[in-house]
């Protein structure tokens, strides 16, 4: 929503950011503190979907910060968990918790 941080914009600074929209991300997504401040463009931000499609690249090391503001495109969230979940099992990391 507008106006809600909930991370130190100077974070942003030194990590990759992906969203699920970039104008929605920009102007009610936690992206929207470090744009007014003058830390981040919209040109920093790349939408999961080209991620998800391969026509952008993920983390290039251990080191690097990633962060995706998510700010609630169903479609695009479910679709996000589905890839994070295979990659887990095929990782063999993760926890398994039954709601």
């Amino acid at each position: 929503m507008t106006g809600k941080q909930e991370i130190d914009e100077k974070i942003f600074e030194v990590a990759s950011v992906y969203v699920d929209d970039i104008t929605q991300a920009s102007t009610v997504g936690e992206t929207q503190s470090a744009i007014r401040a003058g830390i981040l463009g919209k040109n920093n931000l790349t939408e999961i979907g080209q991620f998800i499609l391969g026509n952008a690249k993920g983390r290039t090391s251990d080191e690097e910060i990633t962060i995706f503001d998510s700010t609630g495109i169903a479609l695009q969230d479910l679709a996000v968990s589905k890839y994070i979940v295979s990659k887990a099992e095929e990782m063999n990391v993760g926890t398994i918790v039954q709601i």
